[in-house]
């Protein structure tokens, strides 16, 4: 039996939107977990405090009730070095699939002893970040990143994680960097945002451990950045084998590279 012309153009259509909607195929061989350690090459300056025990500063109840403390450069005991973002240098398609979909979780972000906790942040676009204020005090929380809504909004005084009412956001564009967050009440707190698209970003522990789990098989460029340093490294290769995990070891940096300590 012939088929009217205008039948085919419908069958056509419904082949091209059934493609649409399949599942991406993955052409990866496998995927595999990467692990390391960001090192300090050298002995750990010692940082004074932001704000000293006593200091005459907004809100010093609270604020100068104990010193707050350089977050800068954190060193560990074993010379690592904390809050370290590695993430991919060029974008990864092939994204394990039960990776692709952003986590609903949401990640807190909360303020107290007039210091932002955590003081480095990574965030998926379209994951929620929820602020709170555990101080007795009110806190501003300001955030300006390329092609999202700028962030400027007062955190009430106890709105704490947990039974406070905090302040929810989303993203929905990437960053190439991380992003300082502030708040104009108190000028020494800063922490950093790095907003992602993908699952691949990691950020050093209080060791200066990392690890960046389900990436596809293969050779990848990592981006190596920390807040006052830079860029300590926009071309870590790694080789990524594959149903495993590859371990980097300790990649070293010398002090002279964090050229921004304050």
């Amino acid at each position: 039996m012939l088929r009217s012309p205008r039948a085919l153009v419908l069958s056509a259509a419904a082949c091209a939107a059934a493609a649409l909607l399949a599942p991406a195929p993955s052409f990866a061989a496998g995927y595999g977990d990467v692990t390391g350690k960001v090192v300090l090459d050298g002995k750990a300056p010692d940082l004074e405090p932001r704000v000293e025990k006593g200091a005459a500063v907004k809100d010093a109840e609270v604020c100068a009730d104990q010193p707050v403390p350089n977050f800068s450069l954190v060193v560990g005991e074993k010379g690592g070095i904390a809050n370290v973002f590695l993430y991919p240098a060029m974008p990864i398609r092939d994204i394990k699939p039960e990776l692709k979909d952003a986590p609903q979780e949401p990640v807190v972000f909360d303020q107290k002893g007039c210091v932002f906790k955590p003081h480095a942040v990574i965030v998926r676009t379209g994951q929620p970040l929820e602020l709170y204020n555990s101080d007795p005090v009110a806190h501003n929380v300001r955030f300006t990143s390329f092609g999202n809504p700028g962030i400027n909004v007062t955190v009430p005084a106890g709105a704490a994680p947990g039974g406070g009412k905090g302040v929810e956001v989303e993203f929905n564009r990437a960053q190439r960097v991380p992003i300082p967050a502030l708040c104009d009440f108190h000028p020494w707190m800063k922490a950093n945002w790095l907003i992602v698209d993908h699952p691949y970003a990691a950020l050093t522990d209080a060791e200066g451990n990392f690890t960046i789990e389900g990436l596809p098989a293969g050779k990848h460029r990592f981006t190596v950045w920390h807040e006052s340093a830079g860029f300590l490294d926009q071309a870590l290769t790694v080789e990524v084998k594959a149903d495993g995990t590859t371990e980097l070891g300790e990649l070293k940096y010398k002090l002279a590279a964090f050229k921004n300590l304050k």
